[in-house]
């Protein structure tokens, strides 16, 4: 017990009842806030599955298209738009008696 001390008592009430608006309208722009980061996760996740499965079907074709032309009985040679040989088949290494370092990055000249 404290000497001389006085006791003290402070009414709650009115400052919960004026707190309550405040309060009230802190939760719903809480579970506002959260519902969007929600909602907006899960279109993020549909777009990122939607592109993932577009990627590997690509890359299927891709592979497909790469065994065609790596089997092919036909010499294929790809360039770019400035005409530097990119890329060729063995077909073509053995047709031409060349190896790969001997043709890709060279210039094709006609």
């Amino acid at each position: 017990m404290l000497r001389g001390g006085t006791d003290v008592s402070i009414p709650l009430a009115p400052i919960r009842k004026s707190s309550l608006p405040a309060y009230k309208a802190m939760r719903t722009t809480h579970v506002v806030a959260w519902l969007l980061g929600a909602i907006l996760f899960y279109l993020i996740s549909i777009k990122l599955r939607h592109s993932i499965s577009i990627d590997a079907e690509k890359n299927k074709r891709l592979y497909t298209l790469n065994l065609a032309v790596e089997q092919i009985a036909s010499g294929v040679l790809i360039t770019n738009e400035k005409a530097e040989i990119e890329y060729v088949n063995d077909t073509l290494l053995k047709i031409t008696g060349y190896n790969t370092l001997d043709l890709v990055g060279k210039k094709l000249t006609i």
